[in-house]
């Protein structure tokens, strides 16, 4: 696989065009893999990125019970684009989440 060093691209020119073959993405704790360029070039970026901390600040003070149920990490029932969707989501997601605990 090609690899370039895109420090001494940029220094030696103005414009640069990268032609994506494929990706390889390292999300931590063990989320790693190859994306392939038609997915990399259909993907958009995250929606909730500039509400994340606020979001992760509210439901570690508020629902610290309902974190705990629904586990470490959360999945998402529906794709989610801004906080209120988010909120709508998870109070769903709560919900579920003690009516199986009955």
């Amino acid at each position: 696989m090609p690899t370039a060093n895109i420090g001494s691209i940029l220094k030696t020119s103005l414009f640069t065009d990268i032609d994506v073959i494929d990706v390889y993405y390292v999300g931590g704790f063990g989320v790693m893999g190859w994306v392939s360029a038609s997915d990399y070039d259909r993907s958009r970026p995250d929606p909730l990125a500039d509400d994340m901390a606020e979001i992760i600040q509210h439901m570690n003070a508020d629902h610290k019970d309902a974190l705990v149920m629904r586990g470490a990490r959360i999945a998402f029932l529906t794709e989610v684009s801004n906080p209120a969707e988010t909120r709508k989501v998870l109070v769903e997601m709560v919900q579920q989440a003690r009516s199986q605990a009955k």
